[in-house]
Order: C-alpha cells, then structure tokens, then sequence
C-alpha cells in the first residue's frame, strides 16, 4: 500500500491541545481547548470605566424600546430629532441642522430630501444668501411632529417608570446635553492608536 496516498485518519496532534479525560459516560476524549472557564454569567465589570461603550449599549437599548412608538407613522429616529428641531427653529438653515444632528452634508441632504418626499417640511432660499436653504414644517410636518413628539414622551415616562427618579432623569438629560454638544477642540487628540 502506498502510504503517500492512503487516507489520513483524525488523530489527535500536538498543535491541537492537550488531551484531557472525558466525562463519565462519554466515549473519547476532550481536548483542553474545547473546555471553557466560562461561569455563565457575563461579567460587565470591564465596562465599567468606558463612557462611550456604555452610552452605546444604552442607545441600542432605549432605540429599541422607543422605536415602536412612532414606527407606524413610517418616520427613523433621525427623521424625528430632524422634525422636531425645526419645529422648534422655523427657518433653521440646513447647515446648521445638519452640525446639530453631527450629519455630514452629503447625509443631511439626503433626510432633507427624503422629509420633503413625505410632504413634512419646506425649504427656502434667503434673499440675502442664495446659497443657503431655510427649513419650515409643512402643514402635514407640524401634526406629525406634535403627535409623535408627545407619543414619544408618554412612552418614555412608561419606559422610565421605576427605573429612574425625576430627578435621575434630570441628571442624566443634562449630563448627556453636555457629552454631544461638546464640539472636539483637537480631533487629534481623539484618534485611536493602532497595533503595528
């Protein structure tokens, strides 16, 4: 028999782990890398100094929670924040909504248009400034942005029931305000250094 070509069986090596004993009952054995020291429990204790991390979990956490709330009416998250603003500043100019909202232009100009798709808001140009574009609610934009606005505080005050105080959620609104409208002095200073 040639040896060169006669099939190779699974047989344990050195580079796949050491062999440990199996169970009782088992047939085999196991090798040290399949056995996990995972209790079962996750340990989130090495979160607990990373504020960008644990903001993120709490999006993801409150987006689910809240975007039944106002998915009926066919509106994102974005396009809701972006309603609500511009009732709040009638002629805000785009520029500006979109440094608020931290979109890039290209972005921005896309939610715009997708807004006036759906007949919620009205763009303007200034005589003053050719260049730049106005934003008012449309008639339909101004219902929907009350509704869903108080659709969505009704909610929150359900969703936050129990969870936190009044004036824990005072706190952290105001906590949170100050984390994104913090503008970065040095982008710099904020890029991750990279294993070489």
């Amino acid at each position: 028999m040639n040896h060169e070509n006669a099939p190779r069986h699974g047989r344990p090596t050195r580079n796949r782990g050491k062999r440990v004993p199996a169970a009782r009952g088992a047939g085999g054995g196991l090798t040290a890398r399949t056995v996990s020291a995972w209790p079962g429990v996750i340990d989130t204790r090495v979160l607990d100094r990373s504020l960008a991390l644990n903001l993120r979990l709490a999006s993801v956490r409150c987006a689910r929670r809240i975007e039944p709330a106002f998915r009926d009416a066919g509106l994102s998250s974005v396009e809701l924040v972006a309603l609500t603003l511009i009732q709040a500043n009638p002629g805000i100019r785009q520029g500006h909504l979109a440094s608020t909202l931290l979109l890039k232009p290209a972005h921005m100009t896309k939610l715009v248009q997708a807004l006036q798709d759906q007949d919620l808001i009205e763009r303007t140009t200034p005589d003053n400034d050719r260049r730049a574009v106005e934003l008012h609610l449309s008639h339909r934009g101004e219902e929907l942005a009350t509704i869903e606005r108080e659709r969505v505080e009704a909610f929150e005050a359900r969703m936050q029931a129990g969870l936190l105080s009044p004036a824990e959620q005072r706190q952290l609104l105001k906590l949170l305000k100050k984390v994104w409208q913090t503008e970065d002095q040095d982008p710099e200073a904020f890029e991750v250094d990279t294993v070489s």
